[in-house]
């Protein structure tokens, strides 16, 4: 089990990389982690709730309750929605292993997701729960599927300095 935690840590290093760099490669780096047949959740943005609206700082969740979900068939789109990106000049991305079970020739593990953009207009964090299925009958575990089970979005409009130097 320590070695499969590894396994799937070594391969979620690698989807944070790719979210950081957007290169060109980008999809046939995510085929490499992911498997052919790969299913996804998405959720239209009109499903999460305001929890906090302060001007220029809001909060968004998806709530606990929320199971209408689409299917996405690409992991480029699965990191997409975790991660969107607006013209963002600064990208951070970081993945957990939280928990890790193997059945057979499956795991699933419970991962934690933190990320964050950043431009001149925007920041924003983002945080999820996320259940992952992977596929471990080849060398490196290969991610088969993807369920969200919480999700947190934090934006704040930068449009203005934060601080004055008045002296």
């Amino acid at each position: 089990s320590e070695e499969l935690a590894a396994q799937v840590g070594k391969q979620l290093n690698e989807l944070a990389m790719a979210l950081h760099d957007d290169a060109p490669e980008l999809e046939s780096r995510l085929a490499q982690i992911s498997t052919d047949r790969f299913v996804g959740v998405s959720f239209p943005e009109s499903a999460l709730a305001v929890i906090y609206d302060q001007g220029n700082f809001r909060a968004l969740r998806l709530p606990r309750d929320f199971n209408d979900f689409a299917t996405v068939t690409s992991l480029s789109e699965q990191l997409r929605l975790l991660l969107p990106r607006t013209n963002s000049e600064d990208v951070h991305a970081k993945f957990k292993v939280v928990h890790i079970e193997q059945l057979d020739d499956k795991a699933v593990a419970t991962v934690r997701f933190e990320g964050s953009t950043n431009s001149a207009q925007l920041a924003q964090q983002f945080d999820a729960n996320l259940e992952l299925d992977w596929q471990v009958s080849d060398a490196l575990p290969r991610l088969s599927a993807v369920k969200i089970l919480t999700y947190d979005r934090v934006t704040l409009a930068t449009i203005r300095p934060w601080f004055d130097d008045v002296t």
